[in-house]
């Protein structure tokens, strides 16, 4: 028996567990709207250059819910998100291969920590969670998707065999807590693509009004919460980083912060693109979004040069100034957006 549930190209790539859940979510249109209302306000660290091994943390934050740990599944109203201990798959199943089939046949996909050594022989001992949409008895094959080996989601097939010695993972890195991202288990979802499953309430409609208060929030982030700052307060921490390997040069500069920023104004992009075609803006902006996004991919270029050549000086006070000029950009926009956003569809508003 072959089965294969709907998975597409992801719009964002940086984090896995972001690009997991919208390579599902975006092949269904429905979902749009619960998309373009969230995925606005970003985090990172206070003194981000002191974090050791935290350096790649810039992420959305879903502060409508008030959560960090798999807020996007959580509490995600367009999806019924489950969760089980990895012993009691294994207790109730007898392999972990036997559950993920049954999820599958039931239009489930799973999402699960798997050791990537096993299947990649190049990799050393790593685990990463990994989404499972598909399977072959046939071929005796998984479909999966995850990081390739150059940092891009894509899909790739493991066998049962692989697939059933990968899942041998230790408790620790199941249960990493909040910081570290980890889901506590071996997770699993359905799309509520029917629209009777979403009578009460209206989180998964589209929300002008939280859509401007997001954007307000972003230019306007509130102070600094115990080692959080928000929004465009970001890009100071980011400077302050780009500072410090300019001194302590022997180190590499974590380039996963620019990718993640790189995210998020490919998603207001396509964000802007969306409220206009739906009659909510004006214009759509799509043409200062895309100098944005490209001052991103520069700063992206320049770092992993800079980190070939490390034994040139560091580009801290070029980099720097393509902040400065991509934050100068980005709050004229987003101005204009909170300005022209209508409020004529108000039956669909927070």
């Amino acid at each position: 028996m072959i089965k294969k549930l709907k998975i597409g190209e992801p719009i964002i790539y940086a984090y896995c567990h972001q690009a997991a859940l919208l390579s599902v979510l975006y092949e269904y249109p429905e979902t749009y709207p619960w998309i373009y209302s969230n995925y606005i306000q970003i985090y990172t660290l206070y003194d981000l250059w002191k974090q050791k091994d935290r350096l790649g943390t810039l992420d959305f934050y879903y502060h409508f819910y008030g959560d960090f740990n798999f807020y996007e599944y959580t509490a995600n109203p367009w999806i019924d998100f489950n969760k089980l201990p990895y012993r009691m798959v294994k207790d109730r199943w007898g392999t972990f291969l036997e559950f993920v089939k049954e999820r599958i046949s039931k239009k489930q996909y799973v999402y699960m920590i798997l050791n990537r050594s096993i299947y990649r022989r190049d990799e050393t001992w790593w685990f990463h969670p990994v989404l499972i949409w598909g399977y072959d008895d046939n071929k005796r094959e998984l479909y999966c998707a995850d990081n390739n080996r150059k940092g891009k989601f894509d899909t790739e097939v493991i066998s049962y065999a692989n697939f059933e010695l990968a899942t041998d993972v230790p408790a620790e890195e199941i249960n990493g807590g909040d910081h570290i991202g980890r889901m506590g288990g071996v997770c699993f979802f359905n799309i509520l693509s029917d629209m009777k499953y979403h009578e009460v309430g209206n989180n998964h409609l589209l929300q002008e009004k939280k859509i401007k208060k997001d954007l307000e929030e972003f230019l306007n982030p509130p102070e600094r919460i115990g080692d959080y700052v928000w929004g465009i307060d970001c890009y100071r921490e980011l400077k302050k980083y780009y500072d410090y390997i300019n001194v302590e040069r022997e180190q590499e500069c974590d380039i996963r912060t620019i990718c993640s920023l790189q995210d998020h104004k490919v998603l207001m992009k396509e964000r802007f693109r969306y409220l206009s075609m739906m009659g909510i803006l004006d214009y759509d902006f799509e043409t200062e979004m895309n100098i944005i996004i490209n001052i991103c991919e520069i700063i992206k270029k320049v770092i992993i040069k800079s980190n070939i050549n490390r034994h040139q000086k560091f580009p801290s006070s070029k980099l720097n100034n393509y902040l400065d000029e991509l934050e100068e950009k980005e709050y004229e926009i987003y101005k204009s957006v909170i300005q022209s956003i209508n409020y004529s569809k108000g039956e669909n508003i927070l």
